[in-house]
């Protein structure tokens, strides 16, 4: 079928709600141009070639038909190319309008228009509400249509035609529109009267035809508001989608269910999880509507997280937009509770942003600290949720993520992850940058750095490539048994050793006399105050990581202190003691040993988990030793030391050191690095 019979005689094709708006963009319009342009060669050149096919048009019956009246179509698949097809008419009959009014007329009643209706009824093709008035625009020739798809590609029609229109050949312009309605073919595709139009759209999703999730959601929400749907579209969902954007709709969607209870839900769920809510609700169209119109309120909430320039209290913007630069999707299932409590009076900006610096304070220390996001997704859910009607949300916030197994770093542990840790590779490179930048506004400047047009970069003051000047002065900081360049690779990246910068290349790896005279004309006071250093080693990457630790501390807030260490803890008092002793286990090449006789069979082992005697791997070692360390007998074992530090005997190797594996018998708990 082509166009010609669609068009023909008193018809109307009806978008439904649940479609999505024109989307066609340049590269799909320069491809049915190609197309239309191949067949109105093929009608110059007399050929008898079949025309070309764009694609299907599956269509149903309008509900509310009248007798007598035209006839009604809803369009359930297709209305993309359909609208396209129509803009590319009415950028015909307004070429040539100049040089043949009539001819203009004449396409103008044929093909867009039922001429002896009024009204809607007028227009043989509606669109949905968002596209109705541009596409009016088009087809009225009323005014120039602006803004959005519709217009563009009625725009690119008229520039494709007048570049025809410039040949010498006058039939040019007749054969376009000849091969527009005759040389197009489509699959058209008719529903029965008695075939939910809802099920077919989503039936066509499933086989391939992308749509969204707003998409789908949408479909379902209006199949449920059979005459409540146009006022609802229009008063409701259509500012709720203009406020978001088609693609938040979704995120929206998710962000409600996990509100609503449900905080171990995968997005991909969102869909199914949003239908199995609306089932119980489904014949009631009143409350449906009441659903949607509490969406929409939390619409606002999400605007607010997506765009916080736009907030007129600058403390509450300051926070979203701190926790947005940050990166973690996962905190805004409370962010969404913290601004429904303000926004319903429960709470004030103080207590929001008081909630909004603890999420950040626990985001930044747990990074700070080396430790990994996992598991953080669904704990923010529940957190959510746990602080929804508290009397103050901050402090419950505060209490829920002081828990030991939430891992929040206290001010010790900070101090002490960040004079170890490699800060240099922790987190990802615009969180590094975010805790510069954090640590350099605690300075307290008067006049602010605009750091959206500065091109900040991170500096390695003792350089990542150093010189023999640079390692000549590690020299007298190595450890026994450690090179310069072992003293390097330690030490270079950590937070001590880092700044901002905007001129990282002027500085390279020059020596650090020639570094200081480019620093103390820095902006950045954290930068200024490396150039105040007489040199640069181990002693001042120490003394300055100290320094940022304190700050860090008091710009985030730690975690409230718990009676008990959290298991976490006690592993880290396991590994301070290993380090601390010296070696005795025989598998440890080249450390002092201390060998035991066998035990008899019948000997219980205390700590084993097992009474299975366990091979040591060392070659050449006591065939009699069990999952534990013999004692030394120059004082007490390390299990005897350790087991003093825990509430329970460790299942651990004792004497397992850093990068070694663990013994065979140990628990899986060891395989942890020490």
């Amino acid at each position: 079928m082509t166009l010609k019979p669609i068009l023909e005689g008193e018809k109307q094709y009806l978008v439904p709600l649940y479609q999505r708006t024109y989307a066609w963009q340049r590269k799909q319009l320069d491809r049915l141009w190609a197309d239309i342009v191949a067949q109105a060669d093929a009608l110059r050149d007399g050929t008898t070639n079949p025309g070309h096919f764009i694609g299907s048009l599956v269509l149903a019956p309008a509900p509310n038909q009248i007798a007598g009246g035209i006839s009604r179509w809803l369009v359930v698949d297709g209305q993309q190319r359909l609208t396209t097809l129509m803009l590319a008419l009415a950028a015909l009959r307004d070429h040539v309008h100049a040089e043949s009014p009539r001819e203009a007329d004449r396409i103008h009643r044929q093909w867009l228009v039922n001429e002896y209706q009024s009204g809607d009824d007028k227009f043989k093709l509606l669109p949905t509400q968002t596209d109705r008035a541009a596409l009016r625009a088009c087809i009225e020739h009323t005014s120039t249509p602006t803004g959005g798809n519709v217009a563009v590609a009625y725009r690119f029609f008229v520039e494709q035609l007048t570049a025809i229109g410039s040949t010498d050949d006058p039939h040019d312009i007749r054969r376009i529109e000849q091969a527009i309605v005759t040389r197009l073919d489509l699959v058209s595709v008719t529903a029965e009267h008695n075939d939910n139009v809802h099920r077919i759209f989503e039936s066509l999703n499933n086989t391939g035809m992308a749509l969204s999730l707003g998409d789908l959601l949408r479909n379902h929400l209006f199949m449920l508001l059979p005459t409540r749907a146009d006022e609802v579209y229009r008063t409701v969902w259509a500012p709720m989608q203009k406020l978001l954007g088609p693609d938040n709709v979704e995120t929206l969607a998710y962000l409600d269910l996990v509100l609503r209870g449900h905080p171990e839900l995968r997005r991909s769920d969102t869909y199914q999880g949003q239908q199995k809510r609306f089932r119980d609700i489904g014949h009631d169209e009143a409350a449906v509507e009441a659903e949607i119109v509490e969406l929409a309120r939390r619409a606002r909430h999400l605007h607010a997280i997506l765009k916080p320039a736009e907030l007129k209290d600058r403390e509450i913007a300051d926070g979203l937009t701190r926790l947005a630069v940050w990166g973690a999707e996962a905190v805004n299932p409370i962010l969404m509770v913290l601004l429904d409590r303000r926004e319903r009076g429960l709470a004030a900006s103080g207590e929001t942003a008081a909630a909004m610096l603890h999420l950040e304070s626990y985001l930044v220390r747990r990074m700070l600290c080396g430790r990994t996001a996992s598991g953080i997704n669904r704990a923010f859910a529940q957190a959510a949720n746990a602080i929804a009607d508290t009397p103050d949300a901050a402090e419950t916030l505060r209490e829920i993520l002081s828990q030991p197994r939430r891992y929040w770093p206290d001010d010790d542990q900070l101090t002490e992850n960040i004079a170890q840790l490699n800060f240099y590779w922790a987190g990802k490179a615009r969180q590094r940058l975010f805790v510069l930048r954090r640590l350099e506004e605690s300075y307290g400047h008067k006049e602010l750095v605009d750091w959206d047009e500065t091109k900040v970069q991170i500096e390695h003051v003792l350089p990542q490539t150093p010189t023999p000047e640079w390692l000549e002065l590690l020299e007298p900081d190595v450890e026994p048994g450690e090179s310069p360049d072992d003293l390097h690779q330690r030490i270079v990246h950590r937070l001590g050793n880092l700044t901002v910068t905007a001129y990282n290349p002027d500085l390279s790896n020059k020596p650090f006399a020639e570094k200081r005279k480019l620093l103390q004309n820095s902006n950045f006071s954290m930068t200024k105050d490396i150039a105040e250093r007489e040199s640069w080693g181990l002693q001042q990457i120490e003394a300055r990581g100290a320094e940022l630790a304190a700050r860090a501390a008091q710009m985030w807030p730690g975690p409230k202190a718990t009676r008990t260490a959290a298991p976490q803890d006690q592993w880290q008092v396991v590994r301070r003691i290993c380090a601390a002793l010296p070696e005795v286990c025989p598998r440890a090449p080249g450390r002092p040993t201390v060998t035991s006789p066998p035990l008899p069979a019948s000997t219980p082992n205390p700590w084993a988990t097992t009474s299975r005697r366990t091979q040591c791997p060392t070659p050449g070692a006591s065939s009699g030793l069990t999952a534990r360390c013999p004692p030394s007998s120059a004082g007490p074992s390390r299990v005897a030391l350790i087991s003093l530090a825990m509430s329970s005997p460790p299942k651990v190797c004792a004497s397992t050191t850093r990068g070694e594996r663990r013994h065979p018998s140990a628990s899986p708990l060891a395989t942890s690095p020490l």
